[in-house]
């Protein structure tokens, strides 16, 4: 049995543990919620190599594709907490409990139920989920690391042992805690807890789900871990080297040192610090015995400067004989640190092209799905683009303001928000005057291949009259085809935007550095070259005609190459509403 002020420490921490499995069953909850998200797909997706296992290296690699940068210490952590037969690898079993919600037991079916997907060797999730799955493992090992304070505290106790904290718990002895057992103990000790609470501590100590927690599994939850405390010893080690190598740099320090130890011989033997006055107060009338004191007070100050004072002498000699290859030896840690520090930051940044990359794909796929609904339109015998511009501009003044074409959307059975409204309008609004004219509207309907880049402007308007209905304009298919488009086209829109913000909240990500780290000729431009450079270095295949839209998109003067203001008008988010 421990006694009371120990046990009350060891409330307090699993009272902790028990908090921060809560929240870590939010985020996994949050996970499970993701309709692309699939266990298997996602062990498969981690498991890279196709071992059949997840290892420490594979929850590095992962960790690091997601902007997450965590050394193999910490990633070791995380298999720790659920390696359940402890042979260094996750199993997918043990990778489910590691990532499925454990209290919405509904939500749990319903994920373990979903039909699974192929995933090749170098595919990754959709977005949400890869964002939502990195943040699981991140959280565990953020966990881990916060309770070791809660640990060490408890193991510097001199009366606590592990077994004697599990059997003070189980107070019938019966080798197992259970969540009675455990809310007896919290009783006893005046902490009345919630079942919820409870149950988050059991399950955070409970690695092979049976519902309890033995001897095993308790010890597992509450020993610290090694390398802390060798962190701490070598902390101590390295102040002690600082320490010797200031005093070999430092030889002033050294001689005032020295200069004290003098002082503290006269004090002791002679109750006084200076020397001198010890001269004045032995001249006697006798001058033999004053020549006599004088000689034995010159032996004194011999016996005890002498030694110190050589000593010293020597440490000078050796520190201003050593200094230059103490300096040459601190140039060179300074230089393997600054090394380190450049590689690391190179490594993020690399990171962070290889999102950016991710994203650049998908804007390629939303706007050739936008392209292809375009060509379907003008293919349309029927269909032109003057009468089509004439539906929102029904004062004829040339110029459409986003009024007239909510108007219009909302008669067709398209109900945008404003803000998505916004989004799609902001793209083809060239002049940034908040209407759109012909020429802008055409470019927002005419696709961009040659072959279809005629079709709709050739053909002659319909209707001559300046109001008609659009019932009696098209035909039902044109029409349909027609609301599609648009909202295809909005919906498009506030898919990216939501892509944009999060880029923008992932704090390594630097746009002016990608940018100058991709042009590679220094001009300041990214032409289709550079684009498909982005792609390559992190191994996605591309169509080299695929590129050009990512150009029509950046390029809004037209020029065939991106500068880096547009690159940042375009990669930047555009609306203060969260998408």
């Amino acid at each position: 049995m421990l006694p009371k002020e120990t046990t009350l420490k060891l409330c307090k921490f699993l009272i902790q543990l028990g908090e921060e499995e809560k929240n870590l069953e939010v985020i996994r909850q949050i996970l499970a919620e993701q309709s692309d998200f699939e266990p298997y797909a996602a062990f498969t997706r981690i498991d890279r190599q196709r071992n059949g296992f997840i290892s420490v290296e594979d929850i590095r690699q992962f960790l690091g594709n997601n902007g997450i940068i965590q050394d193999q210490k910490n990633c070791v952590y995380f298999l720790q907490q659920f390696d359940g037969n402890n042979d260094g690898k996750l199993s997918f079993e043990e990778f489910l409990q590691s990532i499925l919600p454990t209290e919405n037991e509904a939500l749990r079916s319903i994920v373990t139920q979903r039909k699974t997907y192929a995933i090749e060797q170098n595919q990754l999730l959709s977005y949400d989920v890869e964002y939502a799955l990195a943040r699981v493992f991140d959280r565990v090992i953020q966990i881990k690391k916060k309770l070791e304070p809660f640990k060490c505290a408890l193991k510097k106790c001199e009366d606590f042992t592990c077994k004697d904290a599990f059997y003070t718990v189980d107070q019938y002895n019966s080798s197992y805690i259970d969540f009675e057992k455990l809310g007896d103990f919290f009783m006893k000790f005046g902490y009345d807890l919630y079942q919820d609470q409870l149950m988050s501590i059991i399950k955070a100590m409970d690695k092979n789900d049976d519902g309890r927690v033995d001897l095993y599994e308790f010890t597992e939850a509450l020993e610290p871990n090694y390398e802390l405390e060798q962190c701490v010893y070598t902390n101590e080690k390295n102040s002690f080297k600082q320490q010797q190598l200031q005093q070999q740099l430092d030889p002033i320090s050294q001689y005032k040192k020295q200069t004290r130890t003098t002082q503290q011989f006269y004090q002791n033997n002679f109750g006084i610090s200076d020397p001198s006055t010890l001269f004045r107060q032995y001249i006697a009338p006798n001058k033999q015995t004053n020549i006599s004191i004088q000689k034995h007070i010159r032996n004194q100050r011999h016996k005890s400067i002498s030694g110190p004072a050589k000593k010293f002498a020597k440490e000078r000699n050796f520190s201003a004989k050593n200094r230059s290859q103490v300096q040459y030896m601190q140039v060179q840690i300074e230089g393997e640190q600054k090394y380190k520090q450049e590689k690391k930051m190179l490594e993020i940044l690399k990171i962070e092209v290889a999102e950016l990359a991710r994203c650049l794909k998908l804007f390629i796929s939303l706007d050739k799905e936008v392209e292809n609904y375009k060509e379907n339109l003008v293919c349309r015998q029927d269909f032109n683009l003057v009468d089509a511009f004439r539906l929102f501009d029904v004062d004829g003044k040339g110029i459409c303001s986003p009024q007239d074409f909510m108007h219009v959307f909302n008669e067709i059975g398209i109900f945008p928000s404003k803000y998505e409204l916004y989004l799609m309008l902001k793209k083809y609004d060239l002049n940034q005057d908040g209407k759109i004219s012909y020429n802008e509207f055409r470019d927002m309907l005419r696709p961009v291949k040659r072959e279809y880049e005629a079709m709709g402007s050739e053909r002659a308007p319909r209707e001559k009259d300046l109001y008609f209905d659009i019932g009696d304009l098209w035909s039902l298919e044109t029409r349909q085809n027609f609301g599609i488009l648009f909202k295809i086209m909005i919906q498009n829109e506030a898919a990216l935007e939501s892509l944009r913000q999060r880029l923008n909240k992932r704090k390594n990500f630097n746009l002016k550095k990608i940018f100058s780290y991709i042009d590679g000729d220094l001009d300041g431009y990214w032409r289709v070259s550079d684009f498909k450079k982005i792609f390559d270095q992190c191994g996605i295949t591309i169509d080299k005609n695929d590129l050009y839209y990512l150009i029509l998109r950046f390029d809004r003067t037209c020029n065939a190459k991106v500068s880096y203001s547009e690159f940042i008008a375009e990669i930047s988010p555009k609306s203060s509403q969260k998408f």
